[in-house]
């Protein structure tokens, strides 16, 4: 059965490349939706059938870029969402983003 599924990541997941990371990702199993960065993160809803949204999920938390740091992570029921294909959706100029530098990047 196909469902909607709004996950969100807190961290350093901006500006290390975790969108695109997303991206592919979701294409890899064959899911629609959208990512975004928001003050809180990163949001991704994603549209597919159940378990390759479950399989997308665990692969999202333990292969991310190295870049990277999840600190918090959570998964819920969405309301159904029909989406074309997967997208970014780019950062809003006047959007506050919650960027973290790796030791790597400072």
């Amino acid at each position: 059965m196909v469902k909607t599924f709004k996950i969100t990541i807190n961290g350093q997941v901006q500006g290390v490349g975790f969108r695109p990371y997303v991206y592919n990702l979701a294409t890899e199993f064959s899911l629609t939706g959208s990512v975004s960065n928001n003050e809180e993160g990163v949001i991704i809803y994603v549209t597919g059938k159940e378990n390759n949204v479950r399989d997308f999920y665990s692969e999202l938390i333990k292969n991310s870029p190295p870049v990277s740091r999840i600190n918090d992570h959570r998964i819920e029921h969405s309301e159904y969402k029909s989406f074309p294909h997967f997208k970014i959706i780019p950062s809003e100029k006047n959007d506050k983003l919650n960027l973290q530098l790796t030791p790597d990047f400072a």
